[in-house]
C-alpha cells in the first residue's frame, strides 16, 4: 500500500506543478526536488509522464530546436478537474501521518 501511496503522492505532486506551468520531463525531475523534496529520475518521472498523457490527464507537445528534442507536458482541462476533485480526498488522507510525525 505504501508503494501505491507513494506513487498517487508523486502523481498529484506532478499535477500540481503542471497547473502552475507546462515543462518537459527533466524540468518536472527539478522542480520536485526544489519543490517537494523529491529526488527521483528519469525511470519514474518518464513512465509517470506517459501514463497521465494516456489518461488525458496532461498533453505533450514535441519541441524540436536543432537536434534536440523535448516533449513538454501540459495540465489538460481533465487534468484540472481531476486536480480539484482529487485535492480533498488528498488532504483527507494525508492529515493523519501529518498527525503522527
Amino acid at each position: 500500500m505504501l508503494n501505491n501511496l507513494g506513487s498517487r503522492l508523486i502523481e498529484f505532486d506532478v499535477l500540481t506543478l503542471l497547473r502552475k506551468k507546462p515543462m518537459h520531463g527533466y524540468a518536472v525531475m527539478t522542480a520536485l526536488k526544489k519543490q517537494f523534496k523529491l529526488s527521483v529520475g528519469p525511470s519514474t518521472v518518464y513512465p509517470l509522464l506517459y501514463k497521465l498523457e494516456r489518461a488525458r490527464l496532461v498533453a505533450g507537445t514535441w519541441n524540436i530546436k536543432g537536434k534536440r528534442h523535448k516533449k513538454t507536458y501540459a495540465l489538460t482541462p481533465r487534468g484540472k478537474v481531476f486536480l480539484a476533485v482529487n485535492a480533498q480526498d488528498l488532504k483527507i488522507l494525508v492529515a493523519p501521518l501529518l498527525v503522527a510525525v
